[in-house]
């Protein structure tokens, strides 16, 4: 069974996309995650997209995979992140600073699709991320954040950090089933006044009147 692949582009050198293959494993170190990326592979070759979903990972684990990014992401062509559904049977304090870790190592990078969904990090994980969104990701276009737990104010803290950073335009926002109710939608609102770039918003269970 194929556990971990890397798809080859046409550049020498590069993968088009580093992917650990969702089989509901639990990693619990670095050396327990290096050693089943490398079991699989020999070498980690540069990529531009990155995918973990569908698997465990402790802090330390995060902390591996944010030092892959930093060294193997490809500093022109690295667009594509894809931290979903990665913290199934951790404890709630662990996520935030998990989450910190992976979000600050793809700060600098021109990434365009962001999708975080299925983490249950709720308003204490957005604080370790909005001050990035903030100022940084620019480039950012797609960003999903279904079943997070946001609730209204981790949900108003998301479109508060939108609007300020100016020059993120989302094309694609998605953020259902995460109670962001009437105080969470007016942020949103807030934001969707400065961006006319929206193309598709996925925004159902609610709990909006």
């Amino acid at each position: 069974m194929e556990c971990f692949k890397q798809i080859y582009s046409g550049k020498d050198g590069v993968t088009e996309s580093f992917e650990i293959k969702a089989s509901q494993k639990k990693f619990d170190s670095a050396k327990e995650l290096e050693e089943y990326i490398h079991a699989n592979s020999s070498t980690v070759e540069l990529f531009k997209r990155i995918k973990c979903g569908g698997n465990s990972y402790s802090r330390e684990a995060c902390e591996y995979i944010a030092e892959l990014i930093r060294t193997k992401a490809d500093k022109e062509e690295f667009w594509e992140v894809d931290f979903s559904n990665m913290f199934v049977g951790r404890k709630l304090d662990e996520l935030p600073d998990s989450l910190a870790q992976l979000i600050d190592a793809i700060q600098g990078f021109n990434v365009t699709h962001l999708y975080m969904s299925d983490n249950a990090f709720g308003p204490n994980g957005v604080v370790k991320f909005n001050k990035q969104l903030a100022s940084n990701f620019q480039s950012l276009t797609h960003l999903h954040l279904l079943n997070c737990g946001l609730g209204p104010e981790g949900t108003e803290m998301v479109a508060n950090a939108l609007r300020e950073n100016g020059s993120i335009k989302l094309r694609c926002l998605y953020i259902s089933r995460n109670r962001v109710e009437d105080k969470g939608a007016k942020a949103l609102a807030s934001y969707f006044e400065t961006n006319d770039q929206l193309q598709k918003l996925l925004i159902y269970q609610n709990g909006l009147k």
